[in-house]
């Protein structure tokens, strides 16, 4: 599936489905931090082959969205890369 928000809104439905609300509202968030990256997300959780898996993706999403803030405040540089 191409990046965006397509693969964002299925990703979001097949959450859902698992009742797992908890990455529904991560992925939203960082979905409005950065679409492609949360699609780079998302494929890391369709593509988990179990519930610990998805489960191990979703607890690093608040990681991926401080970055992203980080990035945004350093106007768009890497704070790592500094």
């Amino acid at each position: 599936m191409r990046y965006g928000k397509k693969m964002l809104n299925e990703t979001l439905k097949r959450a859902i489905d698992r009742e797992d609300y908890r990455a529904v509202e991560l992925l939203i968030a960082i979905g409005r931090e950065n679409i492609y990256h949360a699609c780079a997300v998302c494929e890391a959780y369709l593509n988990a082959k179990s519930g610990k898996g998805r489960r191990e993706v979703v607890d690093r999403i608040p990681e991926h969205i401080a970055k992203l803030q980080a990035r945004a405040v350093n106007g768009g540089v890497d704070p790592e890369q500094n």
